[in-house]
């Protein structure tokens, strides 16, 4: 059996701890759990585990990034690696319900170019496609469609949602000329550093409610600021706040 390493910072849920256990149960990995474990990585297979925690970050997998940068640019010469990522949110807090988290990565959405004719557009639609095609036709589309409510999460960097997005509410008329979304209800989850959550979430409304017609329910975004990394745990009753938003949510979706 070959050598596997397992990097897995920070104590885990249990949840996250079965599915690794599930992942790499035809293995017998040697663990890594700090820098003080970390081994030399050269011509090795490795699997990074990361829980993010409600900030989307794991600070003990800087340090180690951060020892292995130290180690020079071919600290993982020859080495393969894949990495299992789960982050809760407000999925802790939704238990009982069928949740699909969906995760727009730099590139894999291409933003529409409005090249397309209305005939055009209108005949992808019809083919439930599109011209640009790629993980919108065959993940996110396909979820919306099915789904009862979407959650946005968005980070603020510029009192703007991010581009990426962006690329994918564009991307959505296609699916807009063949479904209703008055009976999709939207919800949004907004974290500035400073200032600026209402201009993001008055974006939502207005690309999303006014232009797309999805049902915009009472207190449909959760907003907080927290400019330091980690500093959104000091929030006061941040949790409470987290749970009273996720029974927000299985209230108005079985309206």
């Amino acid at each position: 059996m070959e050598d596997i390493y397992l990097i897995i910072p920070r104590k885990v849920s249990n949840s996250f701890d079965e599915i690794v256990k599930i992942a790499t149960e035809d293995y017998q990995p040697a663990i890594i759990n700090t820098i003080k474990d970390l081994p030399d990585l050269r011509n090795k297979k490795i699997i990074f585990a990361i829980e993010l925690d409600e900030c989307g970050f794991n600070i003990p997998l800087f340090e180690i990034l951060l020892k292995l940068r130290e180690r020079g640019k071919y600290s993982l010469l020859g080495s393969r690696a894949v990495i299992i990522i789960q982050s809760s949110m407000e999925k802790e807090n939704l238990s009982g319900e069928d949740i699909e988290e969906l995760h727009v990565e730099n590139g894999t959405v291409v933003d529409c170019r409005g090249g397309c004719s209305y005939k055009t557009c209108i005949h992808y639609s019809e083919e439930k496609s599109c011209f640009y095609g790629g993980i919108m036709i065959k993940e996110i589309l396909p979820a919306i469609e099915k789904s009862d409510c979407i959650v946005w999460l968005c980070p603020n960097y510029n009192d703007a949602i991010s581009a990426k997005l962006m690329a994918v509410i564009n991307r959505m008329t296609v699916l807009y000329k063949r479904v209703k979304f008055e009976d999709k209800t939207l919800f949004s989850v907004v974290v500035s550093g400073n200032s600026g959550s209402d201009c993001v979430a008055k974006q939502l409304i207005g690309a999303l409610n006014i232009n797309k017609g999805f049902r915009l329910p009472p207190y449909f975004a959760l907003t907080a600021t927290a400019n330091d990394l980690g500093s959104i745990r000091n929030i006061p009753e941040i949790d409470k706040k987290a749970k009273e938003f996720a029974k927000n949510i299985k209230r108005e979706i079985k309206k």
